[in-house]
């Protein structure tokens, strides 16, 4: 798997629950306007009844499916947070901020206190040095009972990577 896809994971499914929850809204604000109104003792129905059970059923699948969401996306964040890990602390802390906390370059560069060019180029040696772990780790035995790569990656040692530097 490349890099960028595996750490972009996190991003993806975070747009998912977003959008999850405006369109659970939807439903919610469909099924209370389809809701009989009064009209001093007479009741107006302003939708049938079926359409109104309809939208609070699709609310409630949207909200059951938020729930699942959130708890892949924090299955995701750990697997990443673990494979990350393997990386030398700078770029560790690089990859953290962009792709678990959602931060960008300029954000990265300001907490660190340095400048974009430094951040850009952290991000990507880390970048190469975590394409290292996803290719050790894809290399490994599926029945190696020590890693479930992509499924809930369980790391049980360190994977040495070796330095990148880049080249000018």
């Amino acid at each position: 798997m490349k890099v960028k896809n595996y750490l972009q994971q996190v991003q993806k499914i975070d747009a998912v629950i977003t959008n999850k929850m405006i369109e659970r809204e939807q439903w919610l604000t469909l099924a209370s306007s389809l809701s009989g109104q009064t009209d001093g003792e007479r009741v107006k129905s302003s939708g049938s009844n079926q359409k109104m059970e309809d939208s609070v059923v699709m609310a409630i699948d949207a909200a059951r499916d938020i729930d699942k969401y959130v708890a892949r996306l924090r299955d995701v964040k750990s697997e990443i947070s673990e494979v990350i890990q393997q990386i030398p602390v700078k770029e560790y802390n690089v990859l953290h901020k962009l792709y678990i906390q959602g931060k960008d370059l300029d954000d990265v560069a300001a907490d660190n206190k340095k400048s974009y060019s430094w951040a850009s180029t952290m991000h990507g040696r880390a970048l190469a040095h975590v394409q290292g772990v996803l290719d050790t780790l894809e290399a490994l035995p599926e029945n190696s009972g020590k890693y479930r790569f992509r499924k809930g990656l369980k790391l049980g040692v360190n994977i040495h990577v070796k330095d990148v530097r880049t080249e000018r």
